[in-house]
């Protein structure tokens, strides 16, 4: 009887293709799959072969994201086709993809091998707004002495190199840039740093994933103070979507990256303007609208977005840091870095 017959648990380790089987070794692979971005930023266009393929009842479209072990099931598509087109959704951009053909026998379908099928990478338009504060000469300690006049620094200057890098290592991901200045005293097409500035660069960013106005801060009336530490303020926008991740995520970057001058830790969690001396802001200004007027103009035309302080110019370590070539590079390389995470490129 079955109440007298002793049980026993058990298990299988579930491998990468095993919700794609059955499978048949004689089905053709498909070698040589080619994926392009489609004309909107969320979606990535896969094709392969001819159009059409006698030898396959359909074909089978698989797709992991980036870092995954698992490949999961898009779709089945016609014998007829040689096209697919992936509609993206959420902050994940870049795939890889395989596809497979498939065939009826005996009322059972049968797929090709997936690890026979060559995959191939595809990824969404992701397009970054870069902001170098200011402009000219603008934040200088060019005309002070003594301790305060130490390490001549122009935050424009500075955050222009910066800019520049991080536009470099963005694109070396395959992200897209925006850059709201190339010079010292010249804005990007429809961008007047001199007449309506910070509205017009916050309203560069329209149709872009995300803003990024570059900074670093001081205090009232000294350039020789101790204050470091990292400040991100978000827009309205960012502070209401999960950018608020990347935002938190760009602090974190920055501050590590700042940390041999001595800059504090950087706090993940939001406060409002004032409440931490290091981390995540979000801080209204009038009507409840951003404080700030690139965040505000950028939030305008629906971008999130970050105002990033990166610490204090007016302490001397900072400046002297900031000053080092190698230190921008640095700071370019980990917050493109962690943009590029956050949308799923590799890195």
């Amino acid at each position: 009887m079955l109440q007298k017959s002793n049980s026993v648990n058990g298990w299988v380790k579930e491998s990468a293709d095993s919700s794609i089987k059955p499978t048949d070794t004689s089905l053709p692979a498909i070698v040589s799959p080619k994926a392009t971005q489609g004309k909107y930023s969320n979606k990535i266009v896969i094709t392969w072969g001819s159009a059409y393929n006698s030898k396959v009842s359909k074909y089978l479209i698989v797709r992991k994201a980036y870092g995954s072990d698992k490949w999961e099931k898009l779709a089945y598509v016609s014998n007829t086709t040689n096209k697919y087109v992936d509609k993206i959704s959420g902050n994940t951009k870049y795939y890889s993809y395989k596809v497979l053909t498939c065939k009826n026998e005996n009322g059972k379908l049968y797929k090709s091998l997936l690890q026979k099928s060559n995959s191939v990478n595809g990824w969404c338009k992701v397009t970054i707004c870069i902001d170098p504060g200011h402009y000219g000469t603008w934040n200088n300690n060019y005309s002070l002495s003594g301790a305060a006049g130490s390490y001549p620094y122009s935050e424009a200057g500075q955050m222009l190199k910066l800019g520049k890098y991080l536009n470099t290592y963005l694109n070396n991901y395959n992200i897209a840039t925006k850059i709201t200045r190339t010079s010292a005293n010249e804005g990007s097409d429809g961008v007047n740093i001199f007449v309506n500035g910070l509205e017009t660069r916050g309203k560069y960013s329209e149709g872009c994933n995300f803003f990024i106005s570059l900074h670093t801060n001081a205090t009232s009336g000294s350039w020789n103070v101790s204050s470091n530490s990292v400040l991100v303020i978000a827009n309205k926008k960012a502070y209401a979507s999960d950018e608020i991740e990347l935002a938190a995520n760009l602090g974190t970057a920055v501050a590590n990256t700042m940390a041999p001058c001595g800059t504090k830790a950087f706090k993940t969690s939001l406060s409002s303007y004032g409440a931490s001396s290091s981390g995540l802001i979000y801080r209204k200004g009038l009507g409840g609208k951003d404080y700030y007027g690139v965040l505000r103009s950028s939030n305008a035309v629906g971008t999130p977005g970050v105002l990033i302080e990166h610490s204090y110019h007016v302490n001397p370590n900072v400046r002297k840091f900031l000053l080092d070539n190698s230190n921008l590079e640095k700071l370019a390389k980990a917050e493109a870095e962690t943009i590029a995470q956050y949308y799923g490129f590799p890195t």
